[in-house]
């Protein structure tokens, strides 16, 4: 999901970047040597030089002539620096979007998958001491890589007692955070089947450890997505004696690549069991404990596209393994979250450059729906008069507006200046992602598949829901009814959205199905 909504975040804040600040040009001090030159030379002189008449006034004394032609030529010699100083700038940054524009081209999942630098990973041992490496490189990825680059923490929860537990680590996207979790069940006798493995750093093998000395018997790709899948062959690689099960169509861009080719060395397909036991004739142990059942539309979206995802249900525990199906927003944000990310994100000074104040000087330049230049600048004026709040109120607001950036792509102008009133609409409640629900969802391709997977999961009795964003928590068929409900009957938006920050998904989804992308 992180890398659904980063762009249309990073595109405005690189127009902010390549925008003179006030009061300077890309002419830089050049500008003011001009202007202490050009004080010296009166407005006939200065309108003869724009002229090309560099002889002075025939009225002048010799020694202002002189003057006048020393001045002219300072002034001409600057002008061509700063010209000079120009074209450089815009070299250097036309050289900086061509290499921009190779990094996508090559940045897809993985490059070289069948080395250790096809994971472009550097992953810790799980013998480190107490104090594992939280150290893993991942530089790959389409449209953008994610973040973070180089290390990456790793919070566990207990969501059953000693059977069931969430991981989650952070991944960010120009400066806005998203929580990736991967879902540990220990199994009955001791070893774990872990759905959605998240990079094995050292901290979180450390982690799996504690939880079971016999290992892992069961790993479960439960998505195409990028976000998920790219961290298996490296962890898999981990646990060589664990068997992988990956659902079908895995998917690459712009390369479509077979999944031995992406670095899975799959058992089999992460299948429906109740139509699926002889694929998994050599795991009973799974199909004893496990129940699967797979979303699989017939037809790919554009690029190839496929928007596959196992539930997994757990019999013993009555706890379902989801992917991006749904999502439910804690009113705080968890542990996973880095505080100073959150200040930055929502930071209230009119004059910091943090990716909260980028995000609202690039709305209020292109004037975001018509109203972001008015309502930024009534939002400073308060801000002004009232003050920035405490630490931890910015740090709540930018929980908020982070949620809101993360679901919407672009939130109203409202919503970016005050997001607590949409925020409250779709906190503590088993909702259906806004950009799931509108660029995937929506599309004719999934949608009949998407009924009957929603109405099959739905006959399990389960009573915890572990999605791969967000919370995890309490929930039931009911709420999974509940949040489908509208998606499956029409294509309107669901009335818990927000209407105005839902717009610009509407506009975006209008256009991809104009285009026949879904």
């Amino acid at each position: 999901m992180a890398r659904k909504r980063g762009l249309l975040v990073l595109l405005p804040v690189l127009s902010i970047w390549l925008r003179p600040l006030p009061g300077r040009s890309w002419l830089g001090g050049n500008q003011l040597h001009i202007a202490r030159a050009s004080q010296n030379c009166s407005p006939r002189r200065m309108a003869r030089f724009a002229s090309g008449h560099e002889d002075g006034d025939e009225n002048t004394s010799p020694a202002a002539r002189s003057q006048a032609v020393l001045d002219d030529w300072e002034l001409q010699r600057l002008i061509k620096e700063s010209v000079k100083a120009r074209a450089s700038i815009y070299d250097s940054i036309k050289k900086a979007l061509v290499a921009m524009g190779l990094l996508l081209v090559f940045s897809t999942v993985p490059l070289f998958p069948s080395s250790e630098a096809a994971t472009a990973a550097t992953v810790s041992q799980a013998t480190e001491p107490a104090t594992a490496s939280r150290a893993y490189l991942n530089v790959t990825g389409f449209p953008f890589p994610l973040g973070p680059f180089f290390e990456r923490k790793t919070v566990m929860t207990e969501l059953v007692k000693d059977k069931v537990y969430s991981f989650e680590q952070p991944q960010d996207l120009a400066g806005i955070t998203a929580n990736v979790r991967c879902t540990a069940f220990r199994m009955r006798d001791g070893r774990l089947a872990v759905y959605n493995p998240l990079a094995p750093t050292g901290e979180f093998l450390q982690q799996l450890k504690s939880i079971s000395e016999k290992g892992v018997a069961h790993i479960l790709l439960g998505s195409t997505a990028y976000e998920h899948k790219v961290y298996t062959p490296a962890f898999s690689r981990e646990f060589p004696e664990a068997k992988l099960w990956a659902v079908p169509d895995q998917w690459s861009w712009p390369l479509d690549l077979p999944p031995p080719l992406l670095g899975f060395n799959a058992t089999g397909d992460l299948l429906d069991t109740a139509s699926g036991q002889a694929n998994y004739a050599s795991a009973p142990d799974f199909t004893s404990e496990f129940e699967v059942k797979l979303l699989h539309p017939q037809q790919r979206l554009a690029f190839g596209y496929s928007a596959v995802e196992a539930a997994v249900f757990h019999k013993d525990t009555k706890v379902v393994a989801l992917t991006d199906a749904m999502v439910n927003v804690p009113a705080a944000p968890t542990a996973v979250y880095d505080k100073d990310g959150l200040l930055a994100v929502g930071d209230k000074k009119p004059d910091s450059y943090s990716i909260g104040n980028l995000v609202l000087k690039a709305a209020g330049a292109v004037n975001w729906r018509g109203t972001a230049a008015q309502e930024n600048a009534s939002f400073w004026s308060k801000v002004q008069a009232d003050g920035e709040g405490s630490e931890m109120e910015q740090v709540q607001r930018g929980w908020e507006l982070n949620t809101l950036l993360s679901l919407y792509f672009g939130p109203s102008p409202s919503s970016l200046v005050d997001p607590q009133a949409s925020f409250e609409k779709i906190k503590t409640k088993w909702i259906v992602a806004p950009v799931t629900n509108a660029v995937i969802y929506s599309s004719d391709k999934v949608k009949p598949e998407l009924k009957r997977w929603v109405n099959d999961v739905a006959d399990w009795d389960f009573t915890v829901i572990a999605p791969s964003h967000f919370a995890a928590g309490p929930g039931t068929p009911a709420d999974l009814r509940s949040a489908f409900a509208t998606t499956l009957r029409s294509n309107d938006m669901d009335p818990t959205f927000d209407t105005a920050d839902f717009n610009l998904l509407e506009d975006i989804k209008g256009v991809l199905k104009r285009f026949q992308i879904i």
